[in-house]
């Protein structure tokens, strides 16, 4: 694979069928998310379109580890790197946020909006091992906006 620069991989121009909402550089790969849910790969080295798949909901966040792990409506997926498919989907109960992987997990950030008082209200922090398995589950006031992780 050859390192390309910024410059050379921002020429690329694609049709994603509506505004792009997330974008992830993987080796070879540009992997991007749209508003109406279609998650596309193309091939960095040639710009042609490796695969694509579609769900309900905007594309929230993108991580990739094993697999590409991302968040749309209000929905976890995981998805085969190479080919694009779908493996496996779980509910997280609300508006999907961020995503983060570590070690052996995946943690997603769900929230609540409340019209009423014009703000979200609640959060709830999931923790999922890499099978979907539901692990740990907080919940807390307010929109987190970074998820970090230390050492």
């Amino acid at each position: 694979m050859k390192n390309r620069s910024l410059e050379e991989i921002a020429s690329f121009v694609r049709d994603l069928g509506s505004e792009c909402t997330c974008l992830v550089i993987h080796k070879n790969m540009l992997i991007s998310g749209s508003k109406d849910g279609r998650i596309v790969s193309w091939d960095i080295d040639n710009g042609h379109e490796k695969w694509q798949c579609k769900v309900d909901g905007p594309i929230s966040d993108i991580g990739i580890s094993d697999r590409i792990y991302f968040t749309a409506s209000a929905e976890l997926h995981a998805m085969k790197i190479e080919t694009g498919e779908l493996e496996w989907t779980v509910d997280i109960g609300g508006s999907s946020d961020l995503i983060k992987i570590d070690n052996d997990s995946i943690w997603v950030t769900s929230s609540l909006y409340e019209i009423e008082v014009q703000d979200y209200t609640e959060t709830t922090l999931l923790k999922f091992d890499r099978n979907s398995k539901l692990i740990k589950k907080i919940i807390f006031e307010e929109k987190p906006w970074f998820i970090g992780m230390s050492s």
